[in-house]
């Protein structure tokens, strides 16, 4: 069930990558808390908005190499972040670990929270 969440997060990070709202919207719960490494918070409407209009666009978002842990219907993934991103016409360089939730929900599981944090030296 491991390799379900890995391909799920490979597919996430190609979808970003892509601008594949549609995908993402599918992979993505309604009560995503998605915080970001300037300090943003977003729900899924929100986040999904930004990468429509732009103001969020990923450049290149290189394959996540996940650790997942399942409990039960939920699964923490810990993985690296190494992206080039445009975010609101700056153009940013990320690199730092992250924590992220998927949650069975009606059966699928689905993209529930992310958490970036710096990277361990």
């Amino acid at each position: 069930m491991t390799g379900e969440i890995e391909a799920l997060e490979r597919k996430r990070a190609e979808a970003m990558q892509a601008g594949d709202v549609d995908t993402l919207d599918a992979l993505i719960s309604d009560k995503l808390v998605y915080l970001h490494s300037s300090g943003g918070r977003d729900g899924k409407e929100s986040y999904l908005g930004q990468i429509r209009d732009g103001t969020i666009t990923y450049i290149r978002v290189a394959p996540p190499e996940p650790e997942v842990v399942l409990a039960g219907d939920t699964a923490i993934v810990f993985g690296r972040m190494n992206a080039d991103v445009v975010r609101a016409g700056k153009d940013l360089a990320l690199d730092y670990d992250y924590l992220a939730v998927w949650a069975k929900e009606g059966g699928q599981w689905r993209f529930l929270a992310f958490q970036p944090r710096p990277k361990a030296n």
